[in-house]
Parts: C-alpha cells; sequence; structure tokens
C-alpha cells in the first residue's frame, strides 16, 4: 500500500494518539505562557498609553491570528487532504493558494498600517504621542 492509498483503519492508532497528545501539550505551554507577557509588560513598563497600545497591538495580532488560524483548519486542510488523492494537482493548487495569500497578507497589513493612526486616536482615544508610536 502506497502512501498515498493509506485508510484512516491503516494508520497505527497509537502514532496518532501520541501526536495528537503532543501537539496539545504544546499549544496548552503556549496559551498558558500568553498569561504572564501582559503581566511582565505591566510590571516592567508600568500603567500608561504606550502599555495600553501595546496590549492593544498585542490583540488585534493575536484576534487577527486566530482568526487566520480557525479559517485554515477548517476550510484549508480539508482541501489540502483532498488534494493528496491528486499529487499531480497539488502543485499548482499550492502555488495558486500561495500567490492570493501573498496578495491578500500584503492588502491587509498596508490597510492596517494606513488605518491604525486613525483607530488608535478615535476608537481608543489614546492621545496623539501615544498613537504615533512606530511611526517616527
Amino acid at each position: 500500500m502506497t502512501r498515498h492509498q493509506e485508510t484512516p483503519a491503516s494508520i497505527p492508532r497509537g502514532t496518532l494518539t501520541g501526536k495528537a497528545f503532543k501537539v496539545t501539550c504544546i499549544q496548552a505551554i503556549g496559551k498558558g505562557s500568553s498569561v504572564f507577557l501582559p503581566m511582565a509588560v505591566a510590571t516592567w513598563f508600568g500603567a500608561g498609553g504606550d502599555t495600553d497600545a501595546f496590549f492593544l497591538a498585542f490583540s488585534l495580532i493575536a484576534c487577527v491570528t486566530d482568526f487566520l488560524a480557525a479559517i485554515a483548519e477548517s476550510a484549508l486542510v480539508p482541501h489540502l487532504v483532498a488534494r493528496l488523492k491528486h499529487p499531480d494537482t497539488l502543485r499548482g493548487f499550492v502555488s495558486h493558494l500561495a500567490r492570493w495569500l501573498t496578495v491578500a497578507l500584503g492588502v491587509t497589513a498596508i490597510g492596517l498600517w494606513v488605518g491604525s493612526g486613525w483607530f488608535l486616536t478615535q476608537a481608543v482615544r489614546l492621545d496623539a504621542a501615544s498613537a504615533a508610536v512606530g511611526r517616527q
């Protein structure tokens, strides 16, 4: 039986369970350690506009990352698994996907960079000096 013709019944169960357990432990360590970053930053820098701007930026990035991870998990992985059944179309699909993701991420990054100053001053009501951090 080749690698592309394996069925779920032919995959050793212990291997899949062990890998799932390892991934779960790594995710738990990563999520658990994210609790300490805000405490360390607040202790080191204290309360203020700069710290608030950092937490806002950190939260926005975490939100976008979680959103993209959910999309990849629920939409992208099933398509890639389906393409593994037809390896001749996999390379074209991945290059097409990489092209569109590059364009989408570039447009998103430019939009966030252009709109961040307005967002920080209007929606969050930070002072102008705190909103301009990193734009000098």
